[in-house]
């Protein structure tokens, strides 16, 4: 088997904030209440963008992690696993304050049924992640390493696909 190479995902930037799916419009007939929804979205959005472009550099700044067979054969499994462990505690770490930071930015009306899809996503992303903490921890091969990293990818590659189409969706570039 090749070399096992792990790469920790930026998209996680983007899927484990809060992004709503679309919302319907303002049902309100007066223009007053129709120009405070449209502020709203303008002002949640505005705080959205800025949480993803804030996270994508907080989780930058982890640096990426990168394993071979050669890197564990040289510092030894235990070692590797041990790296990794503290890694994934400062990336969950990183997911939850941002997670808390969203849930204080309160979504237009219009918006709230698709935040908790999101919400979901989000926690989707967490589980992931500790379900790979877990099985790091197991671990007592490189392969198995790699087959771990390999599902995570997986999952990560399908949550951020989500994330990405609700970004898209709600014009919200940062968060794509």
């Amino acid at each position: 088997m090749g070399p096992v190479r792990a790469r920790l995902l930026v998209a996680l930037a983007c899927v484990s904030l809060v992004l709503p799916a679309c919302g319907g419009g303002s049902t309100s007939t007066t223009r007053g209440r129709a120009s405070t929804t449209a502020d709203s979205r303008v002002a949640w959005s505005a705080q959205t963008q800025q949480l993803c472009t804030e996270k994508r550099a907080a989780i930058a700044r982890l640096g990426s992690v990168h394993i071979t067979y050669a890197g564990i054969a040289r510092v030894g499994l235990p070692r590797v696993k041990l790296l990794l462990e503290r890694y994934l505690n400062r990336l969950l770490g990183v997911l939850r304050t941002f997670q808390l930071r969203q849930a204080r930015v309160e979504p237009p009306p219009s918006l709230r049924t698709a935040t908790s899809t999101a919400r979901r996503i989000d926690a989707a992303s967490q589980r992931a992640t500790m379900q790979l903490k877990q099985r790091v921890a197991a671990a007592s091969t490189p392969s198995a390493l790699s087959s771990a990293f390999n599902d995570w990818s997986a999952t990560l590659r399908g949550l951020s696909a989500r994330g990405e189409r609700l970004a898209a969706q709600l014009n919200l570039p940062a968060c794509r």
